[in-house]
């Protein structure tokens, strides 16, 4: 890291919450860092995409947040302030969270298929 940049500012849940929402309902990154979302604080161009790369490929990050915006997202259910919910550990059989980057690969797997099968239909 180079010594005579800022250090990174570590992300809230409900700041990951509201990237990885407003990215699967199809906003670009562009459209964010011009402020089409309300964040906590004004994220540039890099620090979001450099989280939303960690976010989707880096398996120790993706599970810290995903587990960080679960309790957010009980915490909101429930009423609750973000302080309560940290405090308190999510054993929920019924919830587990998600690995942002198992669904991406999901989701881009079938996108290459389907232009693939679009492709030799053409033909």
């Amino acid at each position: 890291m180079d010594p005579l940049l800022p250090p990174p500012w570590s992300w809230n849940p409900e700041d990951d919450f509201l990237l990885k929402e407003a990215i699967e309902n199809g906003a670009s990154l562009e459209s964010l860092a011009r402020g089409a979302v309300s964040f906590s604080r004004r994220y540039s161009l890099e620090e979001l995409t450099e989280r939303w790369g960690s976010l989707l490929f880096d398996s120790d990050v993706a599970e810290e947040a995903a587990a960080a915006m679960t309790k957010f997202e009980i915490a909101k259910y429930h009423g609750n302030t973000i302080k309560e919910a940290t405090k308190k550990k999510v054993d929920s059989p019924k919830r587990k969270t998600h690995n942002i980057c198992k669904q991406f690969n999901i989701m881009r797997k079938k996108i290459h298929k389907e232009v693939i099968e679009e492709d030799e239909n053409i033909k």
